[in-house]
C-alpha cells in the first residue's frame, strides 16, 4: 500500500468519513476520471443488455455508479459501501441525476451485497477497493462472484498499479522520500494478481486493458492525498517539519508554473462467468 490513504473500513468510526467523501469525489470529477471511464468501462456498458442489473461493490461515493446509469439507459445499478456517510453522500450526489430512479445505495460489506441469490447480477463493478482487503478476502469475495454472477455476466475491477505512479517534483529526491515505494506492500490477489483469484473462483479472466490516469493539475484530489503523505510522514518519523514543507511548496511551484505532473496506470480486470 502507499501512504497518504484512509481507513477506509473505519471510517464512520474515525472521523474522516467528511474528508474521504470530498478526495473521492474530486477525483471523480476530475477530466482524468472521466477519460478513464470512457477508456475501460464504456464499451463494456453498451453491450449489456436492456435489463441488465448492476452492483457496484465498495462504491464510495458512487461516481462509478452514476456515470454507468448515465451511458446505459435501462440497466439499474445498485451500489453498496461499508460507510454509511459514505452511502449516504453517494445518495445526495444522485439527487440530480437523470438516472436517479435507477440508481440505489445501500451499507454494507462487498460479500454481504452480493447475496445468497444465485445468478442475480449480469455485472459486479469494483473500482480500487481491492487493496483494501486482505488475500483472504478477496479469495472469499471472487467465490461468490461465481455464484452471483448470472451465465455470460461479467466482474469488472479497475485496479491502480502501485508500481507506476509518477510525479515530477522539483527535487526528484524528496519526492521519492515522500512516496517510499520501497516500503510498499502488495499482497498476491492485488492488482494484476486479482486474475489468478478469479480464475480460481472459476471465471474466464479475458486480456487485461490498461490506461493512463494524469492530470497537470495540482488540484484538491492530489493535495489531500499528498498532504496526509506528509503529515504521516512526520508522524513517524520518516519525515521532517521542513520536508514536508518543502514538498508540498515545490508541487504548489510547479503547478504555478505549468510543470505539474502526477500519472498513475489503472488496470481493467475483466472476468466472465461462463
Amino acid at each position: 500500500m502507499t501512504t497518504g490513504l484512509y481507513d477506509y473500513a473505519r471510517l464512520d468510526a474515525s472521523g474522516e468519513a467528511n474528508r474521504a467523501i470530498f478526495r473521492m469525489e474530486a477525483r471523480a470529477i476530475d477530466p482524468a476520471s472521466e477519460a478513464l471511464f470512457e477508456a475501460l468501462v464504456a464499451p463494456l456498458v453498451d453491450a449489456w443488455p436492456g435489463d441488465a442489473a448492476v452492483l457496484e461493490v465498495g462504491a464510495g461515493t458512487g461516481a462509478l455508479a452514476r456515470r454507468v446509469a448515465q451511458r446505459h439507459a435501462t440497466a439499474r445499478v445498485h451500489a453498496t459501501d461499508l460507510s454509511q456517510e459514505m452511502v449516504a453522500a453517494a445518495a445526495r450526489y444522485a439527487e440530480d441525476h437523470p438516472g436517479k430512479t435507477r440508481l440505489t445505495f445501500a451499507a454494507g460489506a462487498a460479500e454481504d451485497a452480493l447475496g445468497d441469490v444465485e445468478n442475480r447480477w449480469d455485472a459486479v463493478l469494483s473500482s480500487v477497493m481491492i487493496p483494501y482487503l486482505q488475500d483472504t478476502a478477496i479469495d472469499s469475495l471472487a467465490a461468490r462472484l461465481g455464484a452471483a454472477l448470472r451465465t455470460g455476466g461479467v466482474a469488472v475491477f479497475l485496479e491502480q498499479d502501485l508500481a507506476t505512479d509518477s510525479l515530477f517534483h522539483p527535487d526528484p529526491t524528496l519526492a521519492a522520500k515522500v512516496f517510499g515505494k520501497e516500503a510498499r506492500t502488495v499482497g498476491r490477489n492485488h492488482s494484476l494478481g486479482l486474475r489468478a483469484a478469479l480464475r480460481r473462483a472459476g471465471l474466464a479472466v479475458e486480456p487485461t486493458a490498461s490506461h493512463l490516469w494524469s492530470t497537470t493539475s495540482f488540484g484538491p484530489y492530489l493535495r489531500d492525498l499528498f498532504g496526509r503523505s506528509v503529515a504521516e510522514g512526520m508522524k513517524t518519523g520518516r519525515l521532517t517539519a521542513d520536508e514536508a514543507q518543502r514538498f508540498l511548496g515545490g508541487l504548489a511551484h510547479a503547478d504555478a508554473a505549468g510543470d505539474f505532473y502526477y500519472g498513475l496506470v489503472y488496470h481493467r480486470i475483466l472476468a466472465t462467468k461462463v
